[in-house]
């Protein structure tokens, strides 16, 4: 998926940069940047633990390739990239004759980077560095919920399970501005590249007040890519 994806990115930015790279920079142009973005790909999760489980109680394996949504902003002082953003991973409900599961994933990112190259340049291109967490949202449903060696209801309703981790990682983001000097703002395309890592190593869940130790553990660890759009504007 990655390799297909790359090269199409890459033809993107060719066109823009033949499209617009010549344009000046404007009067309107400063050294500090506030942007907002959108980005959606997918990622690489270590599912061997969860899946053991879902395997065990007879349902098809969760994908190890979620799809990833993040929002996010970002500021641009010369050359220091500040993010923050929230994001979250949904897997489709894997399910057998008479149960089902289901994982959605949430975290929060706190990243920073330098850029390349100076606020109003068309490009942007720098590596970073984030860290954060995330909470897992596990749904087990069945004619009798047993999880974790023990029973926990008749299943008319669907027993839910929580799980926290720290999260940490780092790559590389580069984007394609267009500046628009009639409405003084700027709009971006980008790939984003990069690794996460779960170093907590985080197999407790929680669910009605209890603690549920030795569980499953979903690490977010793997690489991902994301397809970032975003618009923002400079600050003088």
């Amino acid at each position: 998926m990655y390799s297909k994806l790359i090269p199409s990115i890459f033809i993107v930015f060719t066109l823009l940069s033949f499209t617009f790279g010549g344009e000046p920079l404007q009067s309107w142009i400063s050294e500090v940047q506030t942007s907002q973005y959108l980005s959606i790909g997918r990622s690489k999760i270590d599912m061997n633990s969860m899946n053991k489980t879902v395997n065990s109680l007879g349902i098809p394996s969760l994908t190890e390739m979620p799809y990833t949504v993040e929002i996010g902003s970002r500021v641009l002082v010369q050359q220091l990239v500040l993010e923050s953003g929230v994001g979250v991973l949904m897997w489709k409900p894997q399910k057998s004759d008479s149960s089902s599961v289901s994982l959605f994933g949430g975290y929060g990112l706190l990243t920073a980077g330098v850029n390349f190259f100076y606020p109003g340049k068309s490009w942007q291109l720098y590596p970073f560095f984030n860290i954060g967490g995330m909470l897992f949202r596990f749904a087990y449903h069945t004619q009798e919920n047993v999880l974790f060696g023990e029973t926990i209801g008749e299943g008319d309703k669907p027993e839910v399970y929580w799980q926290p981790a720290f999260i940490t990682g780092f790559g590389s983001t580069v984007m394609y501005s267009l500046h628009s000097k009639k409405r003084q703002k700027l709009y971006t395309v980008g790939l984003k590249v990069g690794y996460m890592a779960d170093p907590s190593g985080q197999n407790t869940w929680y669910a009605n007040g209890m603690r549920y130790k030795n569980g499953p553990s979903p690490h977010f660890s793997g690489p991902y890519v994301h397809l970032l759009l975003g618009t923002g504007r400079y600050i003088k």
